[in-house]
């Protein structure tokens, strides 16, 4: 959705980021972290994951990147 998705429609499919920031060119950085646990909810599970998605977007609202890190 890059060049298509604005920040206020990934936000009402996301919920808010864990955390965002405006660069000095006002474009927005904004980032949502998943946890799951898998359904043991054991630390030994090889279920469990965390999932973090990093979105910038233009000063215009506009989604003009994305980077997703599973650990």
């Amino acid at each position: 959705q890059i060049g298509q998705a604005k920040y206020n429609d990934v936000v009402a499919q996301l919920g808010p980021p864990v955390a965002k920031e405006t660069l000095s060119d006002g474009s927005l950085v904004a980032k949502w972290v998943r946890t799951s646990y898998g359904t043991t909810r054991s630390a030994a599970s090889s279920d469990n994951w965390t999932e973090e998605l990093v979105l910038k977007f233009s000063a215009g609202g506009l989604l003009t990147q994305s980077s997703l890190h599973e650990y």
